[in-house]
């Protein structure tokens, strides 16, 4: 075997050794920003639903007031889209026009 063959194999040893952990690292970057999109999700609709709303965050009963507010608000969002998403499925989304069936 000659030197080019030897280094074509090695060659190609590194660059599976170099996917493998560029993918073990995309795996673990994918699930951090899944993390940091979810935390900064979760902060901007607690403030969102609270917004306006006397809560007192030094009991616990306020605390327990905002968490009932909070996933109040969000359920009526899921209960929303979940109406917007059952109107867009009734619509007639075909593309033709009622005059060229008429033809």
């Amino acid at each position: 075997m000659e030197i080019s063959g030897v280094l074509l194999i090695v060659a190609v040893f590194v660059l599976l050794i170099w996917f493998f952990l560029f993918f073990r690292r995309a795996r673990h970057k994918f699930f951090s920003h899944f993390l940091i999109i979810l935390l900064i999700f979760l902060v901007f609709t607690f403030a969102i639903s609270i917004k306006g709303e006397d809560v007192n965050f030094k009991s616990a009963s306020g605390v327990l007031s905002a968490g009932k507010i909070y996933f109040n608000w969000l359920g009526s969002a899921f209960g929303n889209m979940k109406s917007i998403t059952g109107y867009a499925t009734k619509l007639d989304w075909d593309n033709s026009n009622e005059t060229s069936k008429k033809k």
